[in-house]
């Protein structure tokens, strides 16, 4: 098995992305226009985990206002790689990235059905002795289409300094 090597995105692998989000069946899929959106423009703020050429994993977000604040929009894991702790180690790759050093806050939108994401967030917070406060979010009634509401996830304090990372 090839080992599994956490970079930033490049525009040709916006196509692979996309085809990941798909895979997941959980996610919600977007244009992939926009993967490659991402994979162009926000690089510095997604990380893709790859085996051999193959997008295995993805992490997409954005800085808030300034760069202590970070808004994590996507975590997916291709079904083929699940089970292996590959959402917490790209987790903990993309913040030990320099220009996540100043990072203190992360925000993200969870459903209530979605425990896997529950989980990992519960777990990247107690790796990174850091507090989690739930808010509301988007309604069911925000969406278009029919779709669960998210739940807004604050985690504050975050200390990249004392992260106990997993082998």
């Amino acid at each position: 098995m090839t080992a599994i090597q956490f970079t930033q995105p490049k525009p040709e692998q916006g196509a692979q992305m996309w085809e990941l989000v798909k895979e997941t069946k959980v996610l919600d899929l977007n244009t992939p226009y926009l993967y490659l959106l991402l994979a162009r423009d926000f690089q510095e703020s997604s990380l893709v985990a790859l085996q051999g050429d193959e997008v295995v994993g993805l992490i997409t977000g954005y800085f808030l206002k300034d760069s202590s604040s970070y808004f994590l929009w996507q975590v997916g894991v291709h079904p083929k790689a699940q089970g292996q702790g590959l959402a917490s180690q790209m987790m903990d790759a993309l913040f030990a990235q320099s220009h996540f050093k100043n990072v203190t806050q992360l925000e993200t939108t969870i459903t209530a059905s979605n425990k896997a994401s529950r989980r990992l967030f519960e777990k990247f917070a107690n790796r990174y002795s850091a507090s989690m406060q739930w808010e509301s979010g988007f309604v069911s009634e925000d969406f278009p289409t029919p779709h669960e509401q998210e739940e807004r996830l604050i985690i504050k304090n975050i200390q990249t300094e004392s992260v106990k990372l997993s082998a």
